[in-house]
């Protein structure tokens, strides 16, 4: 029973399927080791980024902190720039530094007229970064008449803490319910996990959940008006998870059984919150829908894309501000 219980898990986990990628543009095992040997452990690369530190390699590179575009020529380094901020799904740690959502942004405005084809893009990605920490970010640095500020955010405003489950029944062991649902994301028992999920439940009720919605919109307000005083256009993109994805590919479908349930409901019901509030300003974009067109996959996890869906959101940043530059 435990054998077959342990073969239904592993045929479930999203790291024992393959993608329909035949192949990549370039070496994955060489950019898997240049990334061990010179990223290191999670706390190394937040100490790192903490401290500012030179990252050098052929496929990985940051510099005082921030993650290297290619292709910018050199008449962009004294032109008006394109900063990017957002958490890891800007940062693109995934991919080498040639297909970041940067590099693909910077080859587009190489080929782009001459309204945009003096623009620099500047990589603000900051792994694991909440809408707060992207806006301290942006608070440390001068922006410019000409300028474009693109904040892409949404995944780690979902990040609720457990405070936000409750059970569906008062049950007076909730607080060791609490524990060994930590216990089992901790050591990814998922199959143990959807048990007992089964008896916890959003409260989309909780006093927070407005408070949440408030800061992301008093943040991107603070952000709109520091822009217009300094004659830089803003946007915001609410960005697109594998939970907003319609239809889902097939391996999409395992992705998101590796992400319990009660969680993802309760991303999709912050998203529409913030949709709701934000809706009538000119600054916000509701960026969802951004891979629906599309059945290619492009997910690595719940969150962060490939180089394939890198290129996607490139585009569509392109013809957003593109469209910003002409009007």
């Amino acid at each position: 029973m435990r054998s077959k219980c342990r073969k239904i898990h592993s045929d479930k986990t999203v790291g024992k399927l393959k993608s329909r990628l035949i192949s990549l543009p370039y070496s994955e095992p060489e950019f898997n080791n240049q990334f061990l040997r010179v990223m290191g452990s999670q706390k190394q690369r937040l100490m790192r980024f903490d401290s500012k530190e030179n990252i050098t390699s052929p496929l990985i590179n940051y510099i005082n902190g921030l993650r290297k575009t290619s292709f910018v020529q050199s008449h962009q380094v004294t032109g008006p720039k394109i900063r990017l901020f957002g958490g890891s799904t800007i940062d693109c740690q995934e991919v080498p530094d040639d297909y970041t959502i940067a590099s693909q942004l910077q080859k587009l405005i190489n080929c782009s007229p001459p309204h945009l084809s003096h623009f620099e893009v500047i990589n603000y990605g900051i792994s694991g970064a909440t809408l707060n920490a992207s806006f301290n970010e942006f608070n440390q640095f001068d922006i410019f008449k000409g300028d474009v500020c693109l904040f892409y955010f949404g995944a780690n405003e979902g990040s609720f803490p457990k405070e936000f489950f409750k059970a569906k029944k008062q049950l007076s062991w909730i607080p060791a319910l609490r524990q060994a649902l930590d216990l089992f994301r901790k050591y990814q028992l998922i199959s143990l996990y959807r048990i007992f999920e089964k008896i916890m439940t959003f409260d989309e009720n909780h006093p927070l959940i407005i408070q949440k919605v408030n800061d992301v919109d008093t943040m991107l307000s603070s952000i709109a008006s520091r822009c217009r005083s300094e004659g830089a256009q803003f946007v915001a993109i609410l960005q697109p998870l594998l939970h907003t994805r319609e239809p889902l590919s097939q391996f999409d479908v395992t992705n998101r059984w590796h992400n319990p349930k009660v969680r993802y409901k309760a991303q999709l019901f912050l998203f529409k919150r913030i949709v709701e509030r934000l809706t009538t300003k000119s600054f916000f974009i509701d960026g969802r829908k951004i891979f629906n067109q599309t059945n290619l996959d492009v997910y690595i996890d719940w969150c962060h894309t490939n180089y394939l869906g890198n290129k996607i959101i490139a585009d569509f940043f392109f013809s957003i501000i593109d469209q910003q530059m002409k009007d």
